[in-house]
This record gives C-alpha cells, structure tokens and sequence, in this order.
C-alpha cells in the first residue's frame, strides 16, 4: 500500500508531494524490511547459499532506504513547516 501512495503522490505532484511521498516509501520499505527479516529468521533448510545472501541483501537494502526515505520526510516536513522564518 505505502509503494501504490508513494508512486500516486510522485504521478500526481499535489501539494507537499515530497513529504506523502517520502512517509509512504519509508512505510512501503519497512514492509519489505520485515517480510525478508522473517523469511530468515524461518527454516532455512531448503534455501540455497545464494537465495540465503540475497534476501540478506534485500533486508540490508531495505532498511537502509527505508532509514534515508525517513530523514527526507523529517528534513521536507521541516523545510515546509519553517518555511522562510529562519533564513
């Protein structure tokens, strides 16, 4: 759901795009995030050391943009609430 809000803020561009966009990638990420952390944390017997270090990967991955995604929406939420008030 956060990725079909994050791609619908980035097509349509309303106002304060950047923070819908920004709040709903770190939403979309951590689902990621957490659908890779169980699957390894789960058995591991049928899975190759190959699909093993992918969905490392992809948990390390996600956890970092989801992280960056995070810090852009606090710095836009606070460039659009700040304004011009502190120049």
């Amino acid at each position: 759901m956060g990725a079909a809000i994050a791609g619908l803020a980035l097509w349509v561009r309303p106002a304060g795009w950047a923070v819908l966009a920004s709040a709903a990638s770190s939403v979309a990420l951590y689902g990621v995030w957490a659908v890779a952390e169980r699957h390894l944390q789960g058995d591991p017997r049928g899975d190759t050391a190959f699909t093993g270090f992918a969905w490392f990967v992809l948990r390390t991955s996600a956890a970092w943009l989801g992280v960056t995604a995070f810090v852009a929406f606090v710095f836009v939420l606070l460039r659009l609430t700040l304004g011009t008030w502190i120049s």
